[in-house]
């Protein structure tokens, strides 16, 4: 195989001999392969009917001809268009969607051997705020789920804690923000305003490992639990 189009015409092939071919095209005809990582292959459907059908009916077929094709077990997740954007980083039109969307959260998340590790630490900081990892700092390459998670860390904690304050900023502001209060002395004005913040979320920051580890000094000491995402490792200067 050559493509990931290959891979799904070979599986459409071995469905072939268990299912009739009115059944293929009328459920697998608008399924596309997103990628596949290691142990996990994820597909794509526009269709929420076709989607939910597929899942409810045809998923061990799926996984039994992935077995067939490599030999070992493979999980199958199908992605919806908004399930889509939020896997390849793409974040919502107005972040507060971030809370009630049921898009981006760690059930939605396809967990495989590169980003397993993190999503275990994401989803205890959701779980337990006040206890686990302050700061959490997440990176790595696009596609890899990294603005999924925090989104799923909003919509579990809003979901358990409504009255807690959660804040979502994207890293240019958020570093810019930072980087004038530290210029300027303003360091207990940069404090006091996401004092009261019971999780911040900072999206695709980008800033040297000095300055983050000063601001992650300045939020713990006010009591913010702290989650960044990156492209890249940070390395002090």
């Amino acid at each position: 195989m050559k493509s990931l189009s290959d891979l799904w015409d070979s599986i459409l092939s071995r469905l072939s001999g268990e299912l009739s071919d009115t059944t293929i095209k009328t459920w697998f005809d608008e399924i596309s392969v997103v990628t596949m990582e290691d142990s996990a292959l994820v597909l794509h459907c526009s269709n929420a009917f076709k989607k939910n059908t597929v899942e409810a009916r045809f998923l061990p077929q799926i996984k039994a001809a992935l077995k067939d094709i490599f030999s070992t077990d493979m999980e199958v997740k199908i992605l919806s268009d908004e399930q889509l954007a939020a896997y390849h980083g793409v974040a919502p039109d107005r972040p507060g969607d971030l809370f009630d969307s049921d898009a981006f959260t760690f059930e939605t998340y396809v967990v495989g051997p590169q980003n397993k590790l993190a999503y275990a630490a994401a989803k205890s900081v959701a779980e337990k705020p006040a206890e686990s990892y302050n700061p959490l700092f997440i990176y790595g390459d696009s596609g890899l789920g990294k603005t999924h998670l925090l989104y799923a860390i909003a919509h579990l904690v809003n979901r358990r804690r409504p009255e807690a304050r959660i804040v979502y900023i994207k890293g240019d502001d958020f570093t810019n923000e930072l980087v004038s209060s530290i210029r300027e002395n303003r360091n207990a004005e940069f404090r006091e305003k996401y004092r009261e913040a019971t999780v911040l979320l900072v999206d695709d920051i980008v800033t040297t490992g000095s300055t983050l580890a000063e601001c992650a000094g300045v939020l713990r000491r006010s009591g913010c639990k702290a989650v960044y995402a990156a492209a890249a490792a940070m390395h002090r200067e």
